[in-house]
């Protein structure tokens, strides 16, 4: 599921992907359409039936996981790893990091292991 340029929905855009809905009903669920941290994005998850851990984890992971990408000045991003592919909400499916991701210096810093 895409996230719509220049909003602050890619963590109910990896929600919605997860859970087979649309971005509006990841967004009803989550009740903003801002910024999200882990535990808004657990909750969601698990109210939409998709198990997940119960925090992040620091690093990359060994399997499914929603990715916490981090850039130098702090601000962060989500994205979904599964079956060795990177779901982006800004750009799509990858095998190898998004560009935009890593031109910019952004990095995994931790991510919250899913139970697919």
């Amino acid at each position: 599921v895409k996230q719509p340029e220049d909003s602050n929905l890619c963590g109910q855009a990896c929600v919605a992907t997860l859970a087979g809905v649309g971005l509006e009903e990841s967004i009803r669920v989550f009740g903003t359409r801002g910024k999200t941290t882990t535990r808004q994005i657990r909750q969601a998850l698990l109210h939409l039936e998709v198990d997940c851990g119960e925090r992040l984890v620091r690093g990359f992971p060994d399997g499914p996981a929603i990715l916490k990408w981090t850039w130098p000045n702090g601000h962060s991003h989500w994205c979904v790893w599964m079956n060795n592919k990177y779901y982006d909400p800004c750009a799509g499916v990858h095998r190898k990091p998004p560009k935009y991701l890593t031109r910019a210096n952004a990095r995994v810093t931790s991510h919250l292991e899913l139970y697919l």
